[in-house]
């Protein structure tokens, strides 16, 4: 069982406690959805609402499909998610810089050739007289990811703003995974190294470039590039809501630094689908080589079934503790932005992209017992699958273990007699009758672990 576990970029500190608000939808404005796919969204979104805040927007051209808005954007001072309200939108950043790019090089400044050694001759990154803007844009340069290649150093880094150099100074030491073009690998360093060549080209910042070549031509007023940290807040769950730490825009530059909200987003992935940037562009950004294109994912990379001939593209963000979303297909797009999940992320886009698919989902329960310490002690104990041990232990409240390799340990909660929960990473429990077995899921895999004699 070697697993990975998608965790957050930054961890948590200690503050807040858990207060929820919802809201209802809106009417359905367009019959290209089915009505009972948006009770079926509400249903879902109602039964996980207690850990999760945040707003979804699903729409048609300009018509509104489904919206929804949950929990608050500020729980300290009480203050409700609303359309306006803005997240930091992630990787989806990725998109902006790369559709910038794409303009840059229609107005003839830059070239999909051109190499990294040409715009950093005195900065000693790996294969940089061999790696070209087309590698940075798919994602095929071979870099290392200086945010998860690196064990700790968004966390080290995102304490305090970085300039340019310390950055580059950083990039000069990092290392390479494979040949320039050899394979995909996601990587956040190329897009940043991609925003500082916009700038260089353009004699523009980043911001400027986003505000005057995106936002501005599609009349969006709350998006646009962070010079610094905004004052709304994300939040960890653990038993209640607690704040995170930020993360400086600086650090994830050109990669994760945009903020805007579901309305505008939505108007946004729009405005690339129907071409509103020019047929030219749409087309190299849905180029997709293994999955990836400039900026954008194949839906079909995640599972995400699609019609041959139907345009389709998706981005995730994932910063601090806001999870994005925006996924166009056909002429509709469905964005999900979120500031507080107490529930694995990955679920969350399965369960939704299931319902609009119209599958037949089982709607999980937030329902869960309370086991006081004598009767958790039965559930304790060391379990074996081939070569895997999992550890349970009992922290005097939940059933814990340490030995998944996430950064703090996995708790889970007892939902009914003999299976337990852990809705942050979307992990079940089943034991049987004498506890001397478990039947262990995570995402779609099914593995049997027993106990150690």
């Amino acid at each position: 069982m070697k697993h990975k576990l998608f965790l957050p970029l930054i961890a948590a500190t200690l503050c807040g406690q858990m207060f929820i608000s919802c809201s209802k939808t809106e009417p359905v404005s367009t019959k290209s959805i089915k009505d009972s796919t948006l009770v079926n969204l509400n249903t879902y979104f109602d039964s996980i609402a207690p850990r999760c805040m945040g707003s979804i927007l699903i729409t048609q051209g300009d018509s509104v499909i489904y919206k929804r808005n949950m929990g608050y954007a500020d729980i300290e001072a009480q203050v409700p998610i609303t359309d306006t309200t803005l997240f930091k939108i992630g990787s989806i950043t990725k998109s902006f810089t790369a559709l910038l790019t794409l303009k840059t090089i229609e107005a003839g400044k830059l070239s999909l050739d051109d190499t990294l050694s040409k715009f950093f001759p005195n900065v000693t990154i790996p294969n940089a007289d061999r790696i070209t803007i087309f590698h940075l844009l798919h994602h095929r340069s071979g870099i290392q990811d200086y945010g998860n290649d690196i064990e700790g150093a968004l966390l080290e880094l995102g304490q305090q703003p970085q300039s340019k150099e310390q950055m580059l100074e950083r990039f000069s030491q990092l290392k390479t995974n494979f040949e320039p073009n050899a394979a995909y690998r996601y990587c956040n360093t190329g897009y940043v190294l991609l925003a500082y060549i916009l700038e260089q080209v353009n004699d523009k910042s980043y911001a400027e470039l986003v505000k005057e070549q995106i936002a501005e031509p599609l009349g969006l007023t709350h998006t646009y590039s962070l010079s610094d940290s905004i004052s709304t807040k994300s939040y960890r769950y653990d038993e209640n809501w607690q704040v995170a730490p930020l993360c400086h825009p600086s650090v994830c530059y050109g990669t994760g630094d945009i903020v805007s909200n579901a309305k505008e987003l939505s108007k946004y992935a729009y405005a690339l689908g129907t071409g509103f940037f020019g047929k030219e562009i749409l087309a190299q950004m849905t180029n997709f080589i293994d999955g990836y294109g400039m900026g954008l994912f194949s839906m079909e990379m995640f599972g995400i079934p699609s019609e041959d001939g139907k345009l389709h593209f998706y981005h995730g963000g994932l910063i601090e503790e806001y999870y994005s979303c925006m996924k166009y297909y056909d002429g509709q797009v469905t964005i999900a932005l979120f500031n507080g999940l107490g529930i694995d992320h990955s679920a969350l886009q399965w369960y939704i992209n299931s319902i609009q698919n119209g599958d037949k989902v089982y709607i999980p329960s937030l329902h869960f017992m309370t086991l006081d310490s004598l009767q958790i002690n039965e559930y304790v104990g060391e379990y074996i699958c081939d070569n895997d041990t999992l550890s349970m232990t009992n922290n005097g409240k939940y059933l814990i273990t340490e030995s998944l390799g996430a950064p703090w340990p996995i708790k889970f909660e007892a939902s009914t007699k003999d299976f337990f929960r852990s809705l942050e990473f979307d992990i079940d429990l089943t034991y049987n009758a004498t506890r001397d077995s478990i039947q262990f899921r995570m995402g779609g895999d099914n593995l049997i672990f027993v106990k150690k004699k």
